[in-house]
């Protein structure tokens, strides 16, 4: 088992049998309508990524993307390309699946993780993966921490292949 943590952000890995991703997010502070979602999939279970994560956009409220743009990181796109929030409620909704943001957590959370792929696996570990406040920094963490964990202490054999 591998944990990370900063301040209340954490990230935590349980070997098990089965390969689970679970994330939480807290916007309260930025959003009533992002507000606090959690998500779970298992892809053995749940629909396929395709439909399940995928279809989740990027998210942020309208001041972000604001800001994003007067930066110089945003030079174009549709009005359909991200989830835009503003106060309580979206911009531009409908959402395309339930917990839209924290699914894209999780579409995050499986891109960091392929940094740990090599030939024959995904790079995302074999147990449950629970992520809460992370991001791509404390998502790094975990990854170095899990790397570490599996040259000590743990079998090639936990990777999921992705072939399930």
């Amino acid at each position: 088992n591998v944990m990370v943590q900063e301040g209340d952000a954490f990230m935590m890995l349980n070997v098990d049998d089965s390969t689970k991703l679970t994330y939480g997010i807290d916007f309260t502070y930025k959003s009533t309508a992002i507000d606090k979602q959690w998500e779970s999939w298992t892809p053995t279970e749940d629909a396929p990524y395709a439909l399940h994560i995928a279809p989740a956009r990027n998210f942020g409220t309208l001041q972000d993307f604001v800001a994003y743009y007067r930066a110089g990181y945003i030079r174009g796109g549709l009005e359909n390309c991200a989830l835009v929030a503003n106060g309580g409620e979206y911009w531009n909704a409908p959402l395309r699946l339930n917990n839209e943001p924290a699914r894209h957590k999780l579409v995050d959370l499986i891109g960091d993780l392929s940094l740990l792929a090599e030939p024959g696996m995904s790079g995302v570990p074999v147990g449950h993966v629970v992520a809460y406040k992370a991001g791509h920094k404390l998502h790094a963490k975990f990854i170095r921490a899990v790397a570490k964990a599996a040259k000590t202490k743990v079998p090639a054999q936990i990777w999921y292949s992705g072939d399930e």
